[in-house]
């Protein structure tokens, strides 16, 4: 900090410099817990590489819970490219009450289907009606033209 004073015809005088600042040197030793991964409420399976011929299969499993609290008839599914820029936007979609049951290995999963996505690379993702948002998502996966 410099310290100074003003004349009355306007010179400025310099009287000194205060530095209140010491150097500080200190150690310290953090312990925190990892935060838990996030879940979502709906889990997609994952998709391989689909040849655009076949019509697209997805299967997700929803969380009884978000269902019984925040499912809606109105929750549908969307098929969003691989860089979602609004989520509220699919490039096709259907009503997730629309979906099929389907039971693997004793576990209960919900099916959609889709026709006609073009080449690209794309994600699945379930939007909650009541809550306005998506509240599961699929990793990217790839369609191409078949060989």
């Amino acid at each position: 900090m410099t310290v100074g004073t003003t004349e009355p015809d306007g010179r400025e005088y310099l009287l000194g410099r205060i530095d209140d600042h010491l150097p500080v040197i200190a150690s310290f030793k953090v312990a925190a817990t990892v935060a838990p991964k996030p879940q979502w409420e709906v889990v997609f399976e994952h998709l391989p590489t689909w040849y655009r011929s076949i019509p697209l299969v997805g299967r997700f499993q929803v969380n009884s819970q978000f269902y019984k609290e925040n499912g809606s008839y109105r929750d549908w599914i969307g098929v969003f490219p691989a860089t979602i820029d609004d989520c509220t936007t699919a490039i096709h979609w259907i009503y997730a009450a629309t979906c099929f049951e389907q039971i693997i290995e004793g576990e209960k999963f919900l099916a959609c289907e889709f026709a006609d996505i073009p080449i690209g690379n794309y994600r699945l993702g379930y939007f909650a009606s009541h809550l306005n948002c998506l509240v599961g998502l699929s990793k990217v996966f790839q369609i191409v033209d078949q060989p």
